[in-house]
């Protein structure tokens, strides 16, 4: 009878364990963020190269 309590609270306690979600750091959700800014930034730098290359395609053009 203690064998099997044991077992069961056992079987119990690694149950609860692996249902439970990892928890996120705080230097994990740091560098998720970094990485989404430098994301952003190069998108913006790229689309201000598209700029500039417009205009200067507009200064360029006769009509």
């Amino acid at each position: 009878m203690k064998i099997k309590k044991i077992l069961f609270l056992a079987s119990l306690s690694l149950g609860i364990v692996a249902c439970q979600e990892p928890v996120s750091t705080e230097a994990e959700a740091n560098a998720e963020v970094q990485v989404e800014s430098a994301q952003a930034m190069v998108e913006s730098e790229n689309e201000t190269d598209n700029l500039a290359r417009v205009e200067e395609i507009e200064a360029f053009s006769f009509f």
